[in-house]
């Protein structure tokens, strides 16, 4: 007489079991996020790098334009001659950044020329209608006779509040040299100008430079820190720890 042999069913041994199909789904999400953190942070890194090269294009284009002219460009060039603040240094500076030589024909013209391309930080969060994210040291305390630096050759363009100075602009009585002296860097937004969020466009002393003087909100961007565009060409990565002197060179 035959035997009948039971058998019993058993899962396929190579399926998951539920068990182990929620063990991979912590993996994957315990991975995501440790991975999602640091990804964010190269980002961020990668922004400030950008920042970084636009701050070198410029300052090709300083060069280039000191070259063609003998100084630096100035922060403001004003009156009825430069409309729509066409003499200010973002115009003025365009053909040597690789724009063209547009002159605007409204405000419009203006903010749009300021706030693309090189001229824009791309960590830089735009506020308002009016604004943009670089300024230029406009060398107020450094050239002026009365605060003792004496750095010269420098020119007055606008009154008494607005200097330029030439690539080989030397300080006399503090020897200071061209690789500490600031040219350019991020400046923070203020609500001076008729309540928006303007940003200034010269950097007048080191409290603009921190967001310290009441008006200015800081504006260290990349990792609690700010790009520099220094005098003889560099740029350097600046905290808020007193290492820029008020009168905007590095201690």
């Amino acid at each position: 007489m035959r035997q009948r042999h039971c058998t019993t069913s058993r899962p396929d041994s190579n399926a998951f079991t539920l068990i182990e199909l929620l063990v991979v789904i912590s993996i994957i999400s315990l991975l995501i996020s440790v991975l999602l953190p640091a990804l964010a942070g190269a980002r961020k890194s990668a922004r400030g790098i950008q920042c970084s090269n636009n701050f070198k294009q410029m300052g090709f284009g300083q060069m280039a334009y000191a070259g063609d002219y003998g100084w630096f460009v100035s922060p403001k060039l004003a009156g009825a001659m430069y409309p729509y603040n066409s003499g200010w240094w973002f115009m003025t500076m365009r053909t040597y950044v690789g724009y063209d030589n547009k002159v605007p024909t409204g405000w419009s013209d203006f903010t749009t020329a300021c706030n693309t391309g090189v001229y824009a930080c791309p960590e830089w969060q735009k506020l308002g209608s009016d604004n943009w994210s670089y300024a230029m040291n406009n060398f107020q305390y450094l050239a002026n006779p009365t605060y003792n630096f004496d750095l010269s050759p420098y020119k007055i363009w606008d009154g008494t509040t607005n200097y330029t100075i030439r690539p080989d602009s030397q300080t006399q009585s503090k020897m200071i040299n061209a690789s500490r002296i600031m040219l350019m860097s991020e400046l923070g937004y203020t609500t001076a100008h008729g309540g928006g969020f303007n940003v200034h466009y010269a950097i007048r002393n080191g409290t603009y430079w921190t967001g310290s003087d009441g008006g200015t909100a800081p504006a260290f961007r990349h990792n609690d820190a700010k790009n520099t565009l220094f005098m003889d060409g560099h740029v350097g990565s600046n905290r808020d720890d007193d290492s820029m002197n008020w009168n905007l060179y590095l201690n």
